[in-house]
């Protein structure tokens, strides 16, 4: 076999891709030349220093020339061929042209990464904070002190998380503990005294006069109204709550049971040798007595 057949050969056993073969087969044929030439010049410095009778100039001239770098590619030893022995060793044309641009493209993130990292002052941070609170927009920020964009959503984010919570406004529904059990919540809500309460009417008559009738009046006056609505409003939740449940698991269960006769149907139809496509299955599904499946 000769050289271009076994680098072809190996071409293939890598597979290098089909626009990149021919060039790296000439580029390996023109290695084994320079190569050859490179044994030639060295065997000839061998026998020059052996002889001695050579001139001085011309020892150097085969030295320059065995020592030049253009002459020999980098990685390549004297002995052997530049023949590859492992994919990661393979050629790749594409990485020499674009290894220039590749290489700026990390100096670039690797300057705005350092950027990112950079310490800033507390200083400098909290006017920033401080100038964003009164009104100025993160993009006027960002040209006026020349931080991140990204930085200082990242301050905002933690001032905000580290911020004080603010006072609730206290209501009666608040003083009330509404992780209760729902049966206490109901006997609640069932108690008399929160619904009506009877009173006599003369209490109601303003001090220095009179009951002018003579007759006392029963009144009701409202007492805990807002409570027992409230109670009211935790149980259609809690009972909403448990009905919606409810019907999610009967959902779930319809749904796996309903994917299990699909799988039997599949099965059977494999068994068969017939069409087991999403429309036959669920065709067969439908006008199938699902009891009767195995």
């Amino acid at each position: 076999m000769d050289d271009y057949s076994q680098l072809a050969a190996m071409a293939e056993k890598y597979k290098l891709p089909l626009k990149e073969r021919s060039t790296w087969i000439e580029k390996q044929m023109t290695l084994k030349v320079r190569n050859e030439e490179l044994k030639l010049r060295n065997k000839e410095l061998e026998n020059a220093s052996k002889m001695k009778t050579k001139d001085t100039n011309e020892e150097q001239s085969l030295e320059d020339a065995l020592t030049n770098t253009e002459s020999i590619p980098k990685g390549i030893k004297e002995e052997d061929v530049y023949i590859i022995e492992s994919p990661e060793t393979a050629p790749n044309v594409s990485d020499v042209s674009t290894s220039t641009k590749t290489r700026e493209l990390k100096n670039v993130a690797a300057k705005v990464k350092a950027s990112k990292k950079r310490k800033w002052p507390e200083e400098l941070k909290t006017k920033i904070l401080a100038q964003y609170e009164a009104g100025m927009s993160e993009v006027e920020l960002v040209s006026i002190h020349g931080v991140p964009r990204s930085t200082i959503r990242t301050w905002r984010k933690n001032q905000e998380r580290i911020a004080p919570d603010k006072s609730k406004e206290e209501d009666f529904q608040s003083e009330i503990d509404t992780r209760r059990p729902v049966l206490t919540l109901k006997r609640l809500r069932d108690n008399p005294q929160l619904d009506t309460e009877k009173i006599d009417a003369s209490e109601n008559i303003p001090s220095g006069q009179p009951n002018t009738n003579g007759i006392k009046l029963n009144t009701t006056r409202i007492i805990g109204s807002e409570k027992k609505t409230l109670f009211d409003m935790i149980i259609r939740m809690v009972d909403w709550d448990s009905a919606l449940e409810e019907m999610n698991n009967k959902g779930y269960r319809c749904n796996r049971t309903s994917t299990q006769l699909k799988e039997k149907i599949r099965r059977q139809l494999n068994k068969k040798n017939k069409k087991r496509n999403k429309k036959k299955i669920t065709t067969r599904f439908v006008n199938t007595d699902t009891r009767t499946l195995e």
